[in-house]
Parts: C-alpha cells; sequence; structure tokens
C-alpha cells in the first residue's frame, strides 16, 4: 500500500490496521470479514448489563470485564480482525462506555437494550460498510 497513491490511501486514518498478513492469517484467511469478536463483544456488554441488574459489586465486576476485553481486543488486533482504525475505535467505545458505566452505583431497568443496539448499528453497519467497500479502505 506505501506505493498508491490517491486519496483513500494517503491519509492514515484510512489504511488498515493491520497491512502485512501473518502466518495465521495465510493459513485461515482473512480476519476482517469476521464478526467473531463483535458479537462476543455485544453478547459480553448485555451479560454485564443484566448482571449490574443483580450484583452489587458493579465496579469490580466492570473493570475486570472492561479490563479482559481490552486484551481480547489487542488479540484481535494482532490477528488483523480490523479493517482500519476507525473500525478499532468504535469497538474501543464500547468497552469505555462498559468501564464508565460499572462506576454507577445503581443498574434499574432494561434501558441499556438501547444502547447496546446503537452500539450494534454503529460498530456493526460500519463492519458492514467496510466490508463491502474494502477496495476503497
Amino acid at each position: 500500500m506505501s506505493g498508491q497513491t490517491g486519496l483513500h490511501t494517503t491519509s492514515p486514518l484510512l489504511t488498515p490496521a493491520s497491512t502485512r498478513a501473518t502466518t495465521r492469517q495465510a493459513k485461515t484467511g482473512d480476519f476482517r470479514g469476521r464478526w467473531d469478536f463483535s458479537l462476543f463483544l455485544g453478547v459480553t456488554y448485555l451479560a454485564v448489563f443484566h448482571a449490574w441488574l443483580v450484583l452489587n459489586a458493579a465496579a469490580v465486576l466492570g473493570c475486570a470485564v472492561a479490563a479482559t476485553l481490552w486484551m481480547v481486543l489487542r488479540r484481535s488486533q494482532r490477528a488483523g480482525y480490523f479493517f482500519n482504525v476507525w473500525d478499532k475505535r468504535f469497538h474501543e467505545v464500547v468497552i469505555v462506555d462498559l468501564l464508565l458505566e460499572s462506576f454507577i452505583p445503581l443498574h434499574e431497568g432494561y434501558g441499556f437494550y438501547w444502547c447496546a443496539a446503537s452500539f450494534a448499528a454503529v460498530v456493526g453497519g460500519y463492519r458492514f460498510w467496510a466490508q463491502h467497500n474494502s477496495a476503497h479502505l
């Protein structure tokens, strides 16, 4: 990509997060077309909020889950999961939201489904767009 010129390749924000395929990627295919981390993140997000409805240790649980998700995110990045830095940042926002929400003392009701749906629309919509427009990334 370094030898190409043009609008889409000159911006560092639009270049792929991992430009070289690792040996593992070469054997199993391109990870960017997969949705496993995004789905795992969404399910974990909902599971944590459901746990907060019955648990009092929200901060401890939230910090532990956020730290674990951050490690999984870094591993996914090394595997070439993200299309570009924006895709990675959208996933990071979900993890940061989970961390910040852990410091709210009481979670009542099921309004967190609206947040989950919004995150799914942003992350999923961007990944869908990037997957179908990867030639422009």
